[in-house]
């Protein structure tokens, strides 16, 4: 059953879209069979079609349950509002998580995990699972997608981008400050050579040129 549970739910996280066409497409389609002919002026019934939409979407449909309407509007009484529920449900979360992320690393000890692929993704989430009490910090290049980015949000783990084309920049320097680097005491590094060594040269000089660092080469 808990199996089930979360195929549904990954299900539902990554095929929404099906919902708010599928409500989309009904309510448009009710809306027109229900409001198509009742008046002389087409820019009235456009109009009247269009804010029965809206409301299907916003749980106030504009003709009531007590009267029988076609099948298309029945249904989309429901699937509309389960869309905008849906929908209102990953705005929250999406804003929740971000703001744990950012109150959550303050002033804890932190370990960098450096380059994303496969081999990093399996430690990252090994390392979440673990009762550890220091912070996990995925340092990416800036030019890392944005879709990967909000990907490892999802997953609860904290991300900073380096443009390591600037080296010591000033943007860089706020970066580090930002995200507490002086708390880190562990690099963990994902990327091929020579790239390795250029990006954990600048890291560590964003970090303290005198601290005492531990490198781990993966």
């Amino acid at each position: 059953m808990k199996n089930k549970l979360k195929s549904v739910k990954y299900f539902l996280n990554n095929n929404s879209w099906i919902l708010y066409i599928t409500g989309f497409i009904l309510s448009l389609v009710g809306s027109f069979q229900v409001y198509h002919g009742k008046f002389d002026n087409i820019l009235k019934e456009f109009s009247v079609i269009v804010i029965s939409v809206l409301k299907l979407f916003l749980f106030s449909p504009t003709e009531g349950f007590l009267n029988p309407q076609p099948l298309a509007y029945e249904l989309a009484v429901w699937i509309a509002p389960a869309g905008t529920v849906l929908a209102s449900f990953s705005v929250f979360k999406r804003l929740y998580t971000a703001i744990t992320l950012k109150i959550g690393h303050f002033n804890r000890k932190h370990i960098i995990v450096m380059g994303l692929n496969d081999y990093s993704m399996i430690f990252m989430k090994n390392f979440k699972n673990s009762s550890t009490k220091k912070k996990l910090l995925c340092v990416l290049p800036e030019t890392t997608g944005a879709t990967e980015i909000e990907n490892l949000h999802r997953k609860g783990i904290l991300t900073a981008t380096i443009d390591y084309v600037s080296g010591n920049s000033e943007k860089n320097i706020r970066t580090a400050k930002e995200f507490n680097f002086s708390s880190v005491d562990t690099i963990l590094c994902f990327h091929q050579e020579p790239r390795n060594y250029g990006y954990v040269k600048i890291i560590s000089e964003l970090i303290e040129p005198k601290k005492t660092l531990m490198y781990i080469y993966v």
